[in-house]
């Protein structure tokens, strides 16, 4: 069942999101699962990530979104064009929303976003080969495996070994 109450917003990241952003970004089990989000997270670079993002999207190829689920700060997502040009998605939850299903239905709302910003093409995602949860939510959001890879977080400062995968693009009628 989806009431009103069960829906996932995402909101434009705005000032209001900054202090709910640092804080709930501020733990390490989330951190190190991004590739660009160092540890500790401060303030300010909560405000130049806003404002980066922002305007990126203004150009194309990516948009970042504040999560809101009941009237709360959840999390985060979006899409950006990735090292090899292709289109990649990515999102975190906070801590206290783990284990509700949140992730997948949050995947499901950013492929939609990138779909409806015209990028009918193949989508990509990654997870660390530790972060089988986050696998589990892109298998369960469609994607499939594409391969091996490395990363390297900035909170780990070392690679780390990653699984690749892919979200087929959308069968046209051409």
């Amino acid at each position: 069942m989806n009431d009103d109450n069960d829906i996932i917003e995402l909101r434009v990241l705005s000032d209001a999101d900054i202090d709910p952003f640092f804080r709930e970004i501020n733990d390490f089990d989330i951190v190190k699962m991004t590739g660009s989000i160092p540890f500790p997270v401060t303030r300010e670079w909560v405000i130049e990530r806003f404002e980066t993002k922002n305007k990126q999207e203004k150009g194309g190829g990516v948009a970042d979104r504040a999560l809101y689920w009941r009237d709360q700060f959840i999390g985060n997502a979006g899409y950006f064009t990735n090292e090899d040009d292709n289109i990649e998605v990515g999102y975190w939850i906070a801590r206290p929303f783990w284990g509700q299903g949140l992730a997948t239905r949050v995947t499901h709302l950013i492929v939609e976003l990138a779909r409806s910003h015209g990028h009918k093409g193949t989508l990509y995602a990654g997870h660390a080969k530790d972060n089988l949860a986050s696998g589990r939510v892109l298998a369960k959001a469609g994607f499939i495996p594409d391969g091996e890879n490395v990363f390297r977080p900035l909170s780990r400062g070392e690679d780390v070994p990653c699984w690749r995968l892919k979200l087929p693009p959308l069968k046209t009628d051409d």
